[in-house]
């Protein structure tokens, strides 16, 4: 495995480019990110878990946080 250093921001921009990660977004008023497949679970009633992980530190999730991470060139 080959090791590198980056800040935090390039390693995000590097899970983006790869299509290992989403850009950052708010659950709350955008929703996040999902498959067709969890659509149509969702409109036929079910339930499917949609799973996410918080990068950063509590500062960081607030809207101010959002917008330092925004990534969009």
């Amino acid at each position: 495995m080959k090791i590198i250093n980056l800040t935090r921001e390039q390693w995000i921009r590097y899970g983006v480019d790869q299509g290992y990660a989403s850009l950052p977004f708010c659950e709350t008023h955008d929703g996040g990110p999902i498959t067709d497949s969890e659509g149509e679970a969702f409109e036929q009633g079910g339930d499917p878990c949609l799973v996410y992980m918080r990068v950063g530190n509590e500062a960081e999730w607030t809207a101010d946080g959002l917008a330092y991470l925004e990534l969009n060139d």
